[in-house]
Order: structure tokens, then sequence, then C-alpha cells
């Protein structure tokens, strides 16, 4: 895809992060990345944001799940 092009080689001037969560296990992942990538957009300036979100809390309970499942099949099979 052409985002994936522009990410490729970019020679970022900014990066930034944050991450929010909260005790339930809601989580928010925010990321900004500013710079250029003189290959595919020029000197033109590219901005990309990514936003994320997750229940962490229920992704390490989904996690654990799949490995005691994969384990109890090794055990059977």
């Amino acid at each position: 895809s052409f985002a994936m092009q522009v990410l490729s080689n970019l020679q970022f001037d900014r990066l930034q992060g944050q991450l929010d969560y909260a005790a339930d296990g809601e989580s928010e992942l925010k990321v900004e990345i500013e710079g250029r990538n003189r290959e595919v957009s020029g000197a033109q300036p590219v901005t990309f944001n990514y936003n994320h979100h997750e229940n962490i809390l229920k992704l390490l309970q989904s996690l654990r799940f799949n490995e005691q499942l994969e384990k109890q099949l090794e055990e059977r099979y």
C-alpha cells in the first residue's frame, strides 16, 4: 500500500506516542509520526497518525486461554 511505501524509508522529524491505561484494562495507544520520504513524496511532509484501542486484561486472558487450549490439544493428539 502507499502508506507502507511512504513509511518504509521515512526520515522522521517528530515521533510522539501516548498510552492511556485504565484500571479496568481499557487502553488507548496514540502514535504520531511526521517526516519525509524523498523517494515517494519528494519534499512533501508526511504525517502518519495511528490509534489503537484494546482491553489489555481481556487480551491477556485470551492469550492464556489459547496457550492452555494448545497445550491440551498437544497432550491429547
